[in-house]
């Protein structure tokens, strides 16, 4: 179909909605005019650009690594680059549209020096040109006119040297085919020797532009004819343009139904269609569009365009639905599906949308996005190497429905970096970073269809070149002149190697008590999965993995201090073996404590000075850093002797020790009593040390029994009397004031002594 902005594109209409699909039901029951649905798909094709803010969309895009190598300005143009094609050293293009096409060869690398050569028609053919397509050697061109059904080919015979040869004409129809239409050639490619003719004007059954294509066997003998098969949908559908977009490689064959309907309010869906030309039946696969999310919609005057282009991997096949729109995260349209203008002009919105499918036509991975802000994503697409190739167009303006002050971009995305998770409603797409994009030295000039011309070959690609037209170029010679950048591939980043999937974790070592988190690390998939193990034998898990990450949480106190080992293994989602396993260690270590020691009297106030007569009783406290709580005992020393004198034990929950209130408690004698409290530990929690001071008041007893109220009771039989330090209750007594009495002995028998030298002297 013909391109907006071509001079013989017909009017657009606005009445464009078939009946509803149902694909096995009765014929139309009316008609659309060729020119009505000409203008709907090229002009709906090439409406403008969801629009947003005025930030470039793609400033934080990877540094464009292509290089710009020759930009094709002829002299007379006419929409030159509207159809492009490139093949070993060769490039092709429309020159002036109806009426030249120009051809150039890489004559001299070392100087880059290129030979053109302008090809036209024998008489002036009004769409001499709609499409061009190179074998793959570059030694064969063949270049379309649908208005007089015919595909001129050119074969060169030295450089720079082309000979036209036997145009290849349509055949007569042969039932079911009832007419050509207006579109024959309107899409052409070349694969060995077989040639792609799409028809999407095609009159099947009477289902007017239902479309088709012919298969053409290439005779190797110009002599012989060519063999014209044409491949044709099981149930013809009127208005699927089948045929719009094509994909050839080898014996595989895909057409894109661009105008395809379903039973939706919403007409031209698209569908695709496949064929495996070893089947004898030729008997094609088809595939609707798959069903909206619910962040994906369309505006009513346009239409999703599912099947627009079209490109083949070695395995897959690459759909782009060039008109669909996706809302930012968390957006969602406001009807059933349809896209009011300001959800459209939302800031990060995207139109465009590449999906991708296997040979069963099931989906792989969810549908591809470009960054926010992106249009005209999936308007062209091809495949190159490693290199999946789309147009795009940041839009960097005021917003404008139309787009037409918006450049256009060609966007190089990784292949091996595509997601193959199947999309679910949490993951119904991807958005993976262009590692390479084409922009035009001069972007100003070269338009808004650079590389994204609709239904056509916005640009052609081999593993080592990418030919961009741009049709709408802004000079340097006029409006809508054109030109053709070439540009060379460099070589894209290092895919990450695929390897064995393998689970890390690291030792850890914790307070006992405190909670313990044992890391895991997935590497070698991005799949979803869980981790789950054993510690001490028991089971702990599982955890779902977040980006290849999950932490698994050991509570506190379970476990008493020692080395505990740990297993993990990683399952993927959906299995129910392990893919990976790992081993650590757990280590519990004792936890700090710390000692609260005080003296009180009898009414629970702290002592801090008494004299010979007053007792004091001792208590206190072992706490911890955490919420555990100690065991075992405290035992009381003396700091001055460096003895014990009792041992208490740690009440359990509290953590608290000391002397019975009915015992009798302390008396100082002669000294400050400067008393520590030394907790001992008990495993799992450390020692610690308390100290407490109380000062002595009045002058030293010395001998004799200590008064009290009321008086002490006489020492049982055969225990001399002394200085009392220490009621019994329960706990371990040590007396206190041994040290005392054996001084003042010394001092007794010192002065004896000295008193009998006198005496002798």
């Amino acid at each position: 179909m013909f391109d907006a902005a071509h001079p013989q594109s017909p009017p657009r209409e606005r009445s464009r909605r078939p009946r509803k699909r149902g694909r096995r039901g009765p014929k139309a029951s009316r008609r659309r005019s060729a020119g009505t649905l000409l203008a709907v798909v090229a002009l709906g094709l090439s409406s403008g650009a969801v629009t947003g803010g005025a930030t470039p969309s793609h400033a934080d895009a990877p540094t464009p690594v292509t290089t710009e190598r020759k930009i094709f300005v002829p002299d007379r143009t006419n929409l030159a680059g509207s159809a492009v094609a490139v093949a070993s050293d060769t490039v092709a293009y429309t020159n002036a549209y109806g009426g030249e096409v120009q051809i150039a060869e890489l004559a001299e690398p070392e100087t880059d020096t290129w030979i053109e050569t302008t090809l036209t028609p024998d008489e002036y053919e009004s769409t001499y040109g709609a499409d061009v397509a190179l074998a793959p050697d570059g030694l064969t061109l063949y270049v379309s006119a649908p208005a007089s059904e015919r595909i001129y080919v050119y074969s060169r015979e030295a450089l720079g040297t082309w000979v036209k040869a036997a145009p290849l004409l349509a055949p007569e129809p042969v039932a079911p085919i009832e007419d050509n239409g207006i579109g024959f050639g309107r899409r052409i490619l070349a694969d060995g020797n077989r040639l792609l003719v799409g028809v999407p004007s095609g009159v099947i059954d009477g289902e007017q532009w239902s479309g088709f294509a012919y298969l053409v066997e290439l005779p190797r003998d110009p002599d012989e004819p060519a063999q014209w098969t044409p491949l044709i949908a099981g149930t013809p559908q009127p208005w699927d343009a089948m045929g719009e977009a094509l994909a050839l490689s080898g014996d595989r064959v895909a057409m894109g139904a661009p105008g395809g309907s379903i039973d939706d309010p919403l007409s031209y869906w698209g569908g695709v269609y496949q064929w495996d030309l070893t089947d004898a039946d030729l008997t094609p696969r088809y595939r609707e569009t798959p069903p909206l999310g619910s962040d994906t919609c369309i505006n009513e005057e346009s239409m999703r365009g599912f099947g627009s282009t079209l490109a083949f991997d070695d395995t897959s096949l690459f759909v782009g639905a060039a008109m669909e729109i996706t809302l930012p995260e968390g957006s969602a349209p406001s009807t059933g599906g349809v896209c009011g203008e300001a959800e459209i002009e939302h800031m990060g919105a995207t139109r465009g949308t590449i999906y991708r499918f296997d040979a069963e036509l099931q989906q792989i991975g969810g549908k591809i996005l470009p960054q926010p802000q992106t249009s005209r994503f999936g308007y062209s697409i091809a495949v190159a190497g490693d290199r999946l190739i789309s147009s795009g167009g940041s839009y960097d303006g005021p917003p404008s429905w139309s787009g037409d002050d918006t450049p256009g971009e060609v966007q190089v995305l990784q292949r091996a970096g595509l997601s193959e998770v199947p999309a679910t409603v949490e993951t119904p797409h991807q958005r993976p970073d262009p590692a390479q994009i084409m922009r035009p030295s001069s972007p100003e000039a070269a338009g808004r269809a650079f590389g994204s011309q609709p239904s056509t070959h916005g640009f052609a690609s081999t593993a080592d070149m990418t030919f961009v037209g741009a049709p709408d170029n802004l000079g340097p010679r006029a409006l809508n002149s054109g030109s053709a950048y070439l540009f060379d591939h460099t070589p894209l980043p290092e895919p990450p190697k695929p390897g064995p999937i393998t689970l890390a974790t690291d030792d850890v070592v914790v307070s006992y008590g405190a909670q313990a988190e044992l890391s895991a690390t997935v590497s070698g998939t991005t799949d979803p999965g869980e981790v789950r193990g054993t510690l001490n034998q028991k089971p702990i898990g599982p955890v779902t993995t977040v980006a290849g990450e999950a932490l698994i949480a050991v509570p506190g106190t379970p476990l008493d201090t020692g080395v505990y080992p740990f297993e993990l293994e990683f399952l993927s989602e959906g299995d129910d073996a392990p893919s990976a396993r790992a081993t650590g260690t757990l280590t519990i270590v004792p936890v700090a404590t710390t000692v609260a020691f005080t003296a009180v009297d009898a009414s629970g106030t702290p002592v801090t000075e008494a004299d010979e007569r007053t007792p004091f009783w001792l208590q206190g406290t072992v706490g911890t850093e955490g919420d555990t709580t100690p065991r075992g005992t405290v035992e009381i020393w003396d700091s001055d002797d460096e003895e014990v004198l009792l041992r208490l034990p740690v009440t359990e929950n509290t953590g608290a020790f000391a002397l019975p209130a009915d015992d009798p408690g302390f008396v100082i004698v002669d000294l400050d009593a400067r008393l520590e409290a030394r907790y001992t530990g008990d495993g799992n929690h450390l020692p610690a040390v308390g100290h407490v001071t109380v000062a002595a008041l009045g002058p030293d007893l010395i001998g004799g029994p200590t008064p009290r109220d009321p008086p002490a009771e006489d020492p049982p039989a055969g225990e001399a009397a002394g200085p009392r330090t220490l009621a019994a209750t329960g706990a371990t007594p040590i007396p206190l004031g041994w040290s005392t009495a054996f001084v003042l002995a010394l001092l007794l028998l010192g002065t004896t002594l000295l008193t009998h030298g006198r005496r002798r002297s």
